[in-house]
């Protein structure tokens, strides 16, 4: 792997983190009621699609904040480059 390529990865790796954490404090509601969703027997043993709908909020609500942050970063590197 070239050096270049290498530090893109880091780059990439970064920026997930950067969203899952904003994810998790924005998804806030979304996780607490997947998560008891999943506590329930019904949810955790017997048909894990009872959760579907929880897990449906979360994941468009984890993909909404890094839309958002996405948009964030375009906008902040074009004001940069219109400087």
């Amino acid at each position: 792997m070239m050096k270049g390529q290498m530090s893109i990865s880091i780059q990439n790796s970064l920026q997930l983190m950067i969203y899952a954490i904003k994810g998790n404090h924005v998804c806030k509601e979304q996780r607490k009621s997947f998560n008891l969703c999943r506590l329930t027997p019904l949810g955790k043993y017997v048909e894990a699609e009872f959760c579907k709908d929880n897990a449906v909020a979360l994941v468009d609500c984890f993909l909404k904040v890094q839309y958002i942050a996405f948009t964030q970063l375009c906008r902040q590197r074009n004001g940069k480059f219109n400087q």
